[in-house]
């Protein structure tokens, strides 16, 4: 049961919740607005925003991580995260995990697993892994892209062009 108190201002009533938190009406207001501010392409939105102090702003950042972070619900291991506690940054969300399909041998990879590109500014899930008559697989990547405007699965090596790295 959420606080009767403000998560963030202890001193006043909550007046509504959200993530499992109580918050006052200029939290949610500013919420709301902060929310407004992320871009069209992130999804979720809502809760891509955080408190600056003195008030809700929306996180910087294209999403992408912050999407497959709600996917697979991570949401330890790093102290930027969104108002629903997922992770926001790529390199947080590869931290710690095992690479697998290593030096182009896509062999190993799973629907589920994380790919990251190797700037590791951009990332996805594997949506599906094919494997014709002829041994050569396919697989496909469901990613939140800043450039299409939304989530959308791309061929790994049509769009993403064969780079990157798979972590599971």
């Amino acid at each position: 049961m959420p606080s009767k108190k403000c998560h963030i201002h202890l001193g006043r009533d909550a007046v509504g919740t959200k993530w499992g938190r109580g918050y006052c009406k200029k939290c949610l207001d500013g919420q709301n607005a902060a929310a407004r501010g992320v871009d069209r392409h992130v999804t979720p939105r809502d809760c891509m925003v955080w408190f600056t102090g003195s008030d809700w702003k929306p996180i910087p950042g294209t999403g992408c991580a912050h999407w497959v972070a709600h996917q697979k619900r991570l949401t330890h291991g790093a102290s930027t995260r969104c108002a629903q506690n997922c992770l926001v940054r790529v390199p947080d969300l590869v931290s710690g995990r095992v690479e697998v399909g290593k030096f182009g041998k896509l062999e190993g990879v799973r629907v589920g697993d994380i790919w990251a590109n190797s700037a590791r500014d951009h990332c996805g899930l594997v949506k599906t892994v094919r494997k014709d008559s002829g041994g050569k697989i396919t697989v496909e990547i469901q990613h939140c892209s800043s450039r299409q405007g939304g989530v959308f699965t791309n061929d790994f090596h049509k769009h993403f062009r064969g780079k990157g790295s798979f972590f599971r």
